[in-house]
């Protein structure tokens, strides 16, 4: 499966595509890329919901992208799966 998605801001699409091209994680039976997408719309409806302002948004948008980036799916601890995601912030 391979997804290509473009936003106003062009920072987040590349960072959308960078990870959907770059994650080891992608072929975990959970901590995959349909986890994401589905994280991502959902922290779309929250940012709607909670009016936030665009940068907020951003921002949430961002970690959403990052919370699971490159997670082991299972075959590491949680605080690993943390560390391995917060390098590529």
């Amino acid at each position: 499966m391979y997804y290509k998605l473009y936003f106003d801001d062009d920072a987040l699409t590349i960072a959308f595509n960078f990870i959907f091209d770059k994650s080891t994680g992608s072929r975990n039976p959970y901590h995959n890329c349909n986890h994401l997408l589905v994280a991502f719309k959902n922290a779309i409806d929250a940012a709607k919901y909670e009016k936030l302002s665009k940068s907020d948004t951003k921002n949430l948008l961002f970690a959403t992208l990052l919370h699971d980036i490159n997670h082991s799916g299972g075959k590491t601890d949680d605080k690993t799966n943390v560390d391995r995601s917060k390098s590529y912030c």
